[in-house]
């Protein structure tokens, strides 16, 4: 790690692209002036599609947002944007105009972003945001969590920022990369909790760490497999449910520094947000349990780190959250940006300082831990 405690990318002159930010980070985006900077940049993003030249998710919207969250300056908002945009392609015309009726063929269809994305622009216009997420989201719980969860998370960050072109561009992602974590489970018959889902798939020893690819096809693949679909299957999903998977995915990331266990991290946060527009709670809380359980069985489903050890890695590693955010707030890494904005977050909504802990790992500010 660099020895001035700031992460190799952000060795620039962090003070002219950060403006002091008052923590807790609970930014109103909803009042944010919309001739803005950031309001502007992410209109310009609209005309872009939601994959990359090389067919990995775009990150710029929720970049930028959380840039914006952690007391990134115009300058840097601008600065990030023109460099990102390399990696993007504009979105193409429509191949076929989609219908109430049709919609859910493309549902899970590479490539059907720009016919999605018009079809739930015309929706959100005519129902509002509210209504079109709840009379579709039902059709989309089984691949709520796909594309290692960046469907849910453009659809959070897009409701985050209140901005409808949004919204609908976020369902659009959600829809087209919806594929599902193998078939509708059963209910349990067992009184298997959430947190045993974890330890017996620890124990079984029956999922090494994948080859790395993309994390989402690899969590499709362990999805399939009869070991991971009967422990999951015998999980009696309760209200607490949401609660015991954003802890698993905090332990999970505390205890491997792992890529995909930050997704699982950011992921819960996002989606306990569509949570409250679901009209089947108990379906989407098991399809996100199918989600993070697969991340975790694709990373080895390794044993977390005692409470005790995790305790002992939270207060030994204080790093004020203001310092971490301008980290964040100037990076080039989109991913430290957004796990250190979530993170920073979760810790002022929960109180739990190991989510300071790994937010400072990440933003490469603990010389002594890789990450």
């Amino acid at each position: 790690m660099a020895s001035n405690g700031l992460a190799r990318d952000d060795t620039r002159d962090v003070a002219s692209n950060f403006r002091p930010v008052t923590l807790p980070i609970v930014s109103d985006f909803s009042l944010l002036d919309r001739h803005g900077v950031l309001e502007s940049l992410l209109e310009e993003e609209l005309s872009f599609d939601a994959t990359t030249s090389r067919g990995l998710t775009n990150h710029l919207p929720m970049a930028l947002v959380a840039k914006s969250g952690l007391g990134a300056s115009n300058e840097e908002l601008r600065r990030f944007a023109n460099t990102y945009r390399r990696r993007l392609v504009e979105r193409g015309r429509p191949a076929r105009e989609l219908t109430s009726a049709t919609w859910k063929d493309a549902i899970g269809v590479a490539g059907a972003y720009e016919d999605l994305c018009e079809y739930f622009m015309r929706a959100v216009d005519e129902a509002g945001s509210e209504a079109t997420i709840r009379s579709h989201l039902g059709e989309l719980m089984s691949g709520i969590c796909g594309a290692a969860f960046h469907g849910a998370l453009r659809l959070a960050y897009a409701l985050e920022i209140s901005s409808p072109p949004r919204i609908a561009a976020g369902l659009a992602y959600l829809a087209e990369s919806a594929v599902p974590l193998g078939e509708p489970l059963p209910r349990a018959t067992s009184r298997l909790g959430v947190g045993d889902v974890f330890s017996q798939l620890s124990r079984s020893g029956d999922f090494p760490s994948t080859e790395r690819g993309l994390i989402s096809q690899a969590m499709q693949d362990v999805a399939a497999l009869p070991s991971f679909r009967s422990v999951v299957a015998n999980c009696q999903v309760d209200d607490d449910a949401p609660e015991r998977l954003r802890a698993a995915a905090l332990a999970l990331f505390a205890t491997t520094g792992d890529f995909t266990s930050l997704h699982a991290v950011t992921g819960v946060e996002a989606l306990n947000a569509i949570r409250t527009y679901a009209n089947d709670i108990h379906a989407f809380d098991v399809a996100c349990l199918t989600g993070v359980a697969a991340a975790y069985a694709t990373v080895g489903a390794p044993t977390f780190k005692s409470s005790d050890q995790l305790a002992q890695f939270s207060g030994e590693r204080l790093v004020a959250a203001e310092t971490i955010a301008a980290v964040g707030a100037t990076s080039d890494d989109e991913h430290v940006s957004k796990l250190v904005y979530s993170a920073l977050r979760l810790r002022e909504s929960t109180g739990d300082d190991l989510y300071a802990a790994v937010a400072a790992r990440k933003a490469g500010l603990l010389a002594d831990a890789a990450d």
